[in-house]
Parts: C-alpha cells; structure tokens; sequence
C-alpha cells in the first residue's frame, strides 16, 4: 500500500515538474530567442549583470564600466557571484543564466510540493499548492529575466524545507539552516524577514529555542561582506538599496503629493540639486545615499499623514495588480513610456481621482502590451484572484495553524510598508507560501464537495 502511494506522489510530482518546465519554459525561451528581454526590469538587472561582468574582468566589485572602477554597495553579492561564475564558463551570454534561473524554478516547485506532504500529510494539497506555483505568471516573468528573485525563491523554500524536514534542531539541521539563510540575505537583505519567520516557526513548532544558534551562524557567515562595507564606506551595511528605496519611493510621492509635483522634482526639491545629482546617477554613491536616507526620513515624519494615506491607498494594489505592467510589457517586447506610474496613480485614488488614475493607466502602461501580452495578463488576472482568495480561506482553514500565523506575519510585514510603490514583484516572495494555503483551501472544497 505504501509503495502504491509512493509512486502516486511520484508521478505527480513528475507531472508538476513537467508542466513547471513547459510554462516556464516558454518565457525562458521568449528571453533565449531576444535576449534584451532578459533585461526587461531594468535597472536590476543592468546592475546584476554588470557587477557581474567586472568581477570576471579584474575589476573588482564595481557598477562602473571605467575607471576608476569605484566600489559600491547597492547589490548584495550571491547573484553577482553566480552570474560572474556563468561568465567564467560560457562567456558573457544570457542563455546559461535564464536556463539555470528555470533550474531554480524547478528546485522551488519540487521543495513546495515536498513541504506540502511535510505540513499537511496529504498529496493531494502537495499536488495542487505545487500546480499553482508552477502555473503562477508572476514568477514566470522573472525566470525569464537576470534577476535574482527564482534563486531567492527557492531559497526561501528551502529554510522551511529544513525545519519541517529535521523537525528538531540537530546540528544536521541548524548548520544547513545558518548556510542557506546567510545565503538568502546575501541574495537580497529583505531575506532577513523570511529568515525571521521561518526560526519563529521552528522554535513555535518544536519548542525548541535552540534552532536559534542557526542565527548565529548566519551572523557569522555575512559579517565579511558588512565588514568590507565598513572599510569602503564607513557603515554597517548590507546594502544601499533600502536608502535607495526610501528616498526616490517613499519621500518623494509624499513631497509629490503635497506640492503637487512630478517626482523627479519631489526629489530635487527636498534634496536640493546637487545632493540629487548623486542619488540619482547611474552609479548613486552610497555615502550620498545613506545622508539622502536622513532627508527622506525627516520629509516623512513631518508628513506622516499623507505617508500613511498613501502606503493605506497602495496596499490593495501590491495585492491585486497581477504583475508588473511595465516590466511585462518589455518582456514582451513592448515600448513602455519611461514616466513613472504607481505613485501618480496612488495619488490620484487617494484624491478621489479614479478617471485620472485609469488614464494613468493606460497610456503609460496598458496600451503596450501586445495582444498576446494582454492575454497573458487577463490570465494573470485571474489566476492572481484564485491564488489571493483561495490563500485568505487558507488562512483560517491550514491544519498547521502556526505556520499560516506565520504566513500572514510575513506577508504584513513585508507588503504593507511597500503600499507606497507597489510592485507585484515585492509580493513574489510570499506566493509560494500562498500557494501552500491555496492548495490546502482547494482539497477542502473539493472534498467537501464530493461528501
């Protein structure tokens, strides 16, 4: 009996990959076929690409494609390296890193269907939580691309595959956990909340603190990178992303918003020209950064109200845009309009201003996409609506009541800070998690159905 379940989960499990591969294959292929699509997001992936390539020259860790070849600290050094490895052994070409980002995919699905018979003890959730994952446009549009997200997914993944996978924290277990989350944030420093959340729920459902020495390790494993930004730049960080963040889409909507400006000059006028000038070049100096930061917090406070209006006004936006409109439709092969449009739009909702904010909407973003872009994206839409709705039942319905706690802790803590500059790609990295409670929610109703 035991053998006939086994081959069950296998052939399902067979068929999951399968499908994964085909889906996710053809925008694997769509960046084989034109590789400028493989940049699509841009500029994230100009800088993967690039600290990439220099590293492989000599150059060191550098955005620049001159000299002096400055140091710099925007992008954390896992992805980098993997790239730079790629170069070294197939020259400088996208194909090997989107086929390997599709490797990656292929590694999240199988660990998400793995965890679904660890947590729920049922194939069927397993099955279908794995299906939806596979089937999600979301994150097929970034296995197509040089970004890190599919690597950072299936790491993710991987940190509760160890905790429910050694139930109890063996050395076996703690040091690969320490290893795979230093990893994570050094892929990206908001691996830190998955990092968080994943020791909650090991110490919740072992009760066992000691699964907490694996935060140790991973404190151990990041310093060298913190302490060669403290040498080239005199702070402790991981990255200048988060200063990035704040300053360009976080003050500047609210200064935006207020004066009623366009947010190039929001920036300009709260950081005067020439500190803009830093911030906003091509290679932002990460000194200019961190003081801007300082700037961008003080517009903040002082306009907490309007801050909260907005990020309140964009929250139900990172969850129900189902993708990217403008990197989908460069992916695509889409000519998009370099304007901005999340926080325009924003503002005009929280101005009651709906008409402005669907033409926003339109000639910005929606009349470049193509016809078959704008299939996928109705497909998106949808499919987004189940995964969302289907999650929320999820919630309340998960036989393991504390990792659906912890699902719903992370995805608050990580989306509604982001309400102020939406982007489905911040949402990507709760989705297989969803993807989990969705499946449990789908085989209840289906089983409730067929009683």
């Amino acid at each position: 009996m035991m053998a006939v379940l086994q081959r069950t989960i296998e052939k399902r499990l067979y068929f999951v990959l399968f499908v994964t591969f085909i889906f996710r294959g053809a925008f694997v292929l769509n960046a084989i076929r034109h590789p400028d699509r493989a940049f699509a997001t841009w500029p994230d992936t100009w800088e993967y690409e690039s600290v990439a390539h220099n590293l492989v020259q000599g150059h060191g860790y550098t955005l620049h494609d001159t000299p002096p070849y400055r140091p710099e600290m925007i992008v954390t050094p896992s992805y980098p390296f993997i790239i730079a490895g790629i170069y070294r052994v197939f020259g400088r070409h996208v194909v090997p890193i989107v086929l390997l980002n599709l490797i990656f995919s292929l590694a999240s699905v199988a660990l998400i269907f793995i965890l679904g018979v660890y947590l729920t003890d049922t194939p069927d959730v397993a099955f279908w939580a794995s299906l939806l994952f596979s089937l999600n446009p979301n994150a097929a549009l970034y296995t197509g691309q040089v970004l890190a997200e599919t690597f950072y997914l299936m790491l993710s993944v991987l940190l509760f595959f160890i905790v429910v996978a050694f139930d109890r924290p063996s050395l076996i277990a703690i040091i690969p956990f320490g290893v795979v989350g230093s990893i994570l944030l050094l892929t990206k420093p908001i691996g830190a909340l998955p990092i968080i959340g994943a020791l909650v729920y090991a110490v919740w459902r072992s009760r066992k603190p000691k699964w907490l020495l694996s935060a140790f390790i991973v404190l151990i494993l990041v310093f060298p990178w913190l302490y060669r930004n403290r040498l080239k730049f005199g702070m402790w960080k991981f990255s200048s992303v988060a200063d990035m963040t704040l300053v360009i889409y976080h003050a500047a909507p609210v200064v935006a918003h207020v004066e009623n400006l366009p947010l190039d000059s929001a920036a300009m006028k709260y950081l005067g020209p020439e500190l803009y000038e830093k911030v906003a070049d091509r290679y932002p100096d990460p000194i200019a950064l961190d003081l801007a930061a300082k700037y961008a917090r003080k517009v903040i406070f002082s306009n907490t109200g309007t801050y909260l209006k907005l990020v309140l006004t964009g929250v139900p936006i990172v969850f129900l845009m189902p993708m990217s409109m403008a990197e989908f439709a460069r992916f695509m092969g889409g000519k998009v309009s370099r304007q901005p449009v999340s926080q325009d739009v924003i503002s005009a909702i929280s101005k009651l201003n709906f008409s402005k904010a669907l033409k926003l909407v339109y000639d910005r973003r929606l009349r470049s996409l193509t016809g078959i872009g704008a299939a996928i994206y109705i497909y998106a839409l949808f499919f987004n609506l189940l995964l969302l709705l289907s999650a929320f039942i999820g919630l309340f319905r998960f036989s393991d009541r504390r990792f659906s706690i912890v699902v719903l802790l992370l995805s608050l803590f990580i989306l509604v800070p982001t309400g102020i500059c939406p982007s489905p790609r911040y949402r990507l990295q709760l989705e297989p998690f969803w993807s989990l409670l969705a499946g449990y929610t789908l085989v209840s109703l289906k089983n409730k159905k067929e009683e």
